[in-house]
């Protein structure tokens, strides 16, 4: 999947008639790296050849949608502004106008709607109905968006589908745990989105409501609870930065209850010192925690106050 050798592929292959689809698709990065799959895999595996400007290419978009070529977007300014002042290139195009998502996935979508919008009749009108329902409502919208805060990371879940499991290394368990705490996570919104999808008492949320309500997601996150703490996400300590360490069961793993068991008891014997000090110093010495230092003491030292030899 390699979208410049996929470039590469087409112009070396596609005939003359093609030259005007090459332009449409230069910097659609998952069209051409799908294309260099096929190609790649037709060559290698099938073993078949093409001879140069041979190949008739076509761009079909999604089913049931229209496809606006990257010129006319521009033109028309649907995700960036042809206005040179600083900033206005990403603030105000049309994009950028209707942008009030909640979560990165929902920018996508709203991305990939724009620059290809659907031509399904049916499609379009149960959408302006929804549309219709979320404005008359301020309570039913402020709900839903408190609800789609707690599906922020959703997009990182994609991967699970995509993604083969590295090796049993340090990083990927770690890796491993934390997605499975954050599809926990995930799954245990849906239930209150399904109330919130349900209130609107519309039939046009009718798709969404069946979506929402499959006891798939229950089924899951039982399988989840088996390994994962029930209660991981009231733990602020494991949540925010030993969340693999915390959120496995004890007697699960061996390895983990070992780890976590000197980590408990390291961090509490930090705590102590860091308490003494405090005490000791008569000075507002705080313990914390960064990704880059790890834990150490912060202090705040406006007026410059001489600090023991310890220090």
């Amino acid at each position: 999947y390699n979208d410049k050798l996929g470039l590469e592929q087409l112009n070396s292959f596609s005939s003359r008639r093609s030259e005007n689809i090459l332009r449409i698709i230069e910097k659609k990065y998952y069209c051409l790296s799908a294309a260099s799959a096929l190609l790649t895999y037709l060559k290698n595996v099938l073993m078949l050849s093409f001879a140069k400007k041979c190949l008739k290419i076509e761009y079909q978009t999604k089913e049931k949608s229209m496809m606006i070529d990257m010129q006319t977007s521009a033109g028309l300014e649907l995700l960036y502004s042809l206005n040179s002042e600083s900033g206005a290139v990403k603030n105000f195009s049309l994009f950028s106008s209707l942008n009030n998502c909640v979560t990165k996935i929902g920018q996508r979508h709203l991305r990939a709607s724009i620059i290809e919008p659907s031509c399904n009749v049916d499609f379009i009108r149960n959408r302006q109905e929804q549309i219709k329902i979320l404005l008359e409502s301020e309570e039913l919208m402020g709900q839903l968006k408190e609800n789609l805060i707690n599906f922020r990371g959703v997009d990182q879940l994609l991967k699970i589908s995509y993604i083969v499991p590295a090796a049993d290394c340090e990083k990927s368990i770690e890796t491993n745990i934390q997605t499975a705490v954050l599809l926990k996570q995930c799954l245990e919104a849906v239930n209150q989105l399904c109330v919130v999808v349900t209130s609107t008492a519309s039939e046009s949320f009718e798709d969404s409501l069946r979506l929402l309500s499959s006891p798939l997601f229950g089924e899951i996150i039982k399988k989840i609870n088996e390994v994962i703490q029930p209660d991981i996400h009231q733990n602020r300590l494991a949540q925010r930065h030993f969340q693999h360490l915390f959120a496995v069961r004890g007697k699960v793993n061996e390895t983990i209850d070992f780890l976590r068991k000197l980590y408990t008891e390291a961090a509490n014997e930090i705590r102590d010192y860091a308490a003494e000090l405090t005490e000791t110093s008569k000075l507002p010495v705080k313990l914390i925690h960064s990704t880059k230092l790890g834990h150490h003491l912060y202090m705040k030292n406006p007026n410059n106050l001489s600090l023991p030899e310890e220090f």
